[in-house]
C-alpha cells in the first residue's frame, strides 16, 4: 500500500504539491500555537471612560483584528516574535458604537465609552479575582491613570454601597439587572446618523438620555426590553446627552430622559415615557402611533354610525372647492392635532374624524352638516358630544389654540360617573369634586 501511494504521488505532481502544502500548514499551525501569547493589558479610567492598552512589541499593524460588542472584546495581532490573542468579558457593559482604538508600533490603545457613568470600576474583568488566568496579565496604565477623587466629572448614579469596599469588590460577581437587556435593536444615534435612520419610517421613537443619571437607566432598560418587538412598526433609537449637545440644542431638549415621536412629515411630538411601568403597555402605545390618528368619513350613513360609537368626537371638515383660504394648511394642522392627542399619555385618547367635502355627494353633505348648523361650502372643526351638544371652534387656526380648545371641550362641566367611565376620569389625574345623588329622590 505504501509503494502504491508513493507511485501515485510521483505520477501526479499536483498531489505532491498538495502534500507539501499540508505539511507546511501543520508545521505553521504548530509554530503559531506554540508562540501565541496573551498581551500585557494596562488599564486606566475615568467616570465615563475606560482606557485599555494592549502591549504588543514589534507589531504588524495590518495584522490587528478586533471583535467588540457591549460585553466582550476579542483581540488578535501578530508581532515579530509572537502572535497575540486575548478574549475577555468586561466587568460592566461598554458602548461599542462609541468605542475606538489606535494602533501603534508596540501597542494598541483602546478607549471605551462606559454604558453608564458610574464610580470607577473596581476591576477590568467580569471574572472575580483569582478566577481565570487573565488576571495575571492585567496591570495599571500609570501614564493615563487618574485617581477617582481627582476626576473632574463626578457621576450622580453611583449609590451602590456594596461596591465601596475595594477588597470585597474584587471578589463579588457583577449583577446589574438593568443592563441585562439587549439594546442591539435600539441604535445609538448622533447628529450625522439621525436623519438617515429616520428616512423612510412613518413614525419612530427616540429616547434622549443622560448616562450620569440612574433614573435614565430604568427607562433605557424598558425601551431595550421591547425594541426588537417594535422593529418595522415603530422603531426606537437613543441619543446620548454627553456627546450631542449641539443636536439637543437644535431640538430644544434640556431635560432627561425625554422621549419624542418623529413623524415622516418632519413633525415631532413629545410624550412622557416615564409613565410606562410595563413593557406591554409601552408596546401597545407605540403600536398605536403607527396607525392613522383619525377616521375618514365617506358619507352620512358611515358618519352617523361612527359618531354613535363614541361620547365625543372632534370632527374636521375641509372643502377645497369653497372660498376659504388656507384649507390645506388647516387640514395639516388638524392631522397634527390628531396625532399629538393620540400621543398623550395623561388621558384617554380623543377620537378624531375628518370629512373631505370633495369626496361626498353635495346633497348628502349639506344634509349632514345641517345638524352642526353650518352650510356648504364649509371648512372648520366641531366637537360632537353626545351628552353636551355641538361646540364650534371659532378661533385662529394655530396648534396652541386648537390643542387648548380640544383639550377643554372634550370634558363636560358636569359629568355623570358610571362603572363604565369612572376609570377614565381617574386616568386624567385631575382634581374632581364628587356630588353623590340618590336617583330615587329629587336632586
Amino acid at each position: 500500500r505504501q509503494r502504491r501511494a508513493l507511485k501515485m504521488i510521483t505520477r501526479h505532481p499536483c498531489l505532491l504539491t498538495l502534500l507539501a502544502i499540508a505539511l507546511c500548514m501543520i508545521e505553521n499551525a504548530h509554530i503559531s500555537y506554540a508562540s501565541t501569547t496573551v498581551p500585557r493589558m494596562l488599564m486606566a479610567q475615568r467616570t465615563g471612560l475606560l482606557y485599555l492598552k494592549m502591549v504588543t512589541p514589534e507589531l504588524d499593524p495590518g495584522s490587528v483584528k478586533v471583535w467588540l460588542n457591549d460585553t466582550n472584546l476579542v483581540f488578535d495581532a501578530i508581532g515579530k516574535e509572537a502572535r497575540f490573542h486575548v478574549s475577555l468579558k468586561f466587568f460592566r457593559k461598554v458602548e461599542s458604537q462609541q468605542s475606538d482604538w489606535e494602533i501603534k508600533s508596540n501597542e494598541v490603545q483602546f478607549t471605551f465609552q462606559k454604558k453608564w457613568e458610574w464610580r470607577y470600576w473596581p476591576r477590568l474583568l467580569y471574572a472575580k479575582k483569582g478566577q481565570g488566568e487573565l488576571w495575571d496579565y492585567v496591570g495599571v496604565d500609570w501614564r493615563k491613570w487618574k485617581a477617582e477623587d481627582e476626576d473632574a466629572y463626578k457621576s450622580t448614579g453611583g449609590d451602590d454601597d456594596d461596591w465601596l469596599d475595594e477588597e470585597h469588590a474584587l471578589t463579588k460577581m457583577p449583577n446589574f439587572k438593568l443592563e441585562d437587556w439587549d439594546d442591539s435593536a435600539m441604535p445609538l444615534l448622533n447628529r450625522s446618523s439621525m436623519q438617515p435612520w429616520l428616512e423612510g419610517k412613518p413614525v419612530a421613537s427616540v429616547l434622549f438620555f443622560d448616562r450620569a443619571n440612574k433614573k435614565n437607566m430604568q427607562l433605557h432598560a424598558l425601551f431595550a426590553s421591547v425594541s426588537k418587538m417594535l422593529v418595522g412598526k415603530c422603531d426606537v433609537a437613543r441619543i446620548d446627552k454627553q456627546n450631542n449637545m449641539d443636536l439637543l440644542k437644535k431640538l430644544h431638549i434640556s431635560k432627561f430622559p425625554t422621549t419624542q415621536l418623529f413623524l415622516e412629515s418632519g413633525e415631532t411630538i413629545s410624550y412622557d415615557g416615564t409613565t410606562f411601568q410595563r413593557g406591554r403597555d409601552l408596546v401597545q402605545y407605540l403600536y398605536r402611533q403607527s396607525g392613522r390618528a383619525w377616521m375618514d368619513l365617506h358619507n352620512s350613513t358611515h358618519a352617523n354610525q361612527f359618531l354613535g360609537n363614541f361620547s365625543r368626537v372632534a370632527v374636521g371638515t375641509f372643502d377645497t372647492t369653497g372660498p376659504f383660504k388656507g384649507v390645506m394648511r388647516k387640514a395639516k394642522q388638524f392631522d397634527y392635532l390628531a396625532r399629538s392627542f393620540r400621543a398623550r399619555t395623561d388621558l384617554v385618547p380623543l377620537v378624531f374624524a375628518r370629512i373631505n367635502a370633495s369626496e361626498w355627494n353635495q346633497t348628502d353633505l349639506k344634509l349632514f352638516l345641517s345638524k352642526y348648523n353650518v352650510t356648504v361650502p364649509y371648512t372648520g372643526m366641531v366637537m360632537d358630544k353626545r351628552t353636551d351638544g355641538i361646540h364650534h371652534f371659532f378661533y385662529k387656526w394655530t396648534h396652541r389654540l386648537l390643542s387648548n380648545w380640544a383639550y377643554a371641550m372634550q370634558f363636560n362641566y358636569l359629568e355623570k360617573l358610571t362603572s363604565d367611565n369612572i376609570q377614565e376620569f381617574r386616568n386624567r389625574g385631575k382634581p374632581m369634586v364628587y356630588i353623590m345623588l340618590n336617583d330615587y329622590e329629587d336632586p
